[in-house]
């Protein structure tokens, strides 16, 4: 007995998968491009402010923020940014370790972030 088999969007689907690798890069940057929004917005909201330099300079144009090769970087090139990461001192805005606390409380939407890239990735291969 022989059984013949048509299946119907099969070339479709085959130009569909060839195209994932560009999908999934695309959904990837996404993801690290509104990953490191949520860091900044939430680094700024914990760091001390006396002239607004040092905020105004973490991954704006007088800091730096990039992505390359799916590695997102963002910082500041304010020379005093790690002392006041780091020393014990009062702030009247603002704390010490503002920029690790606000790396910390921005991994839970990031999370949600790569888990949004990777369902609209799928959904976009399945189609």
């Amino acid at each position: 007995m022989e059984v013949s088999v048509k299946i119907t969007g099969l070339k479709r689907m085959i130009s569909k998968y060839k195209k994932a690798p560009i999908f999934l890069n695309e959904e990837i940057g996404t993801a690290l491009i509104q990953s490191l929004a949520l860091i900044q917005r939430n680094v700024r909201l914990r760091t001390p402010r006396k002239t607004s330099r040092l905020w105004t300079s973490i991954g704006d144009t007088h800091g730096w923020k990039w992505i390359r090769q799916k590695v997102a970087s963002m910082g500041t090139n304010v020379k005093y940014a790690f002392s006041v990461e780091v020393r014990p001192a009062r702030h009247p805005v603002g704390e010490v370790g503002y920029f690790r606390k606000g790396v910390k409380a921005s991994l839970a939407g990031i999370n949600k972030l790569f888990e949004k890239a990777v369902e609209r990735f799928a959904n976009r291969v399945s189609k």
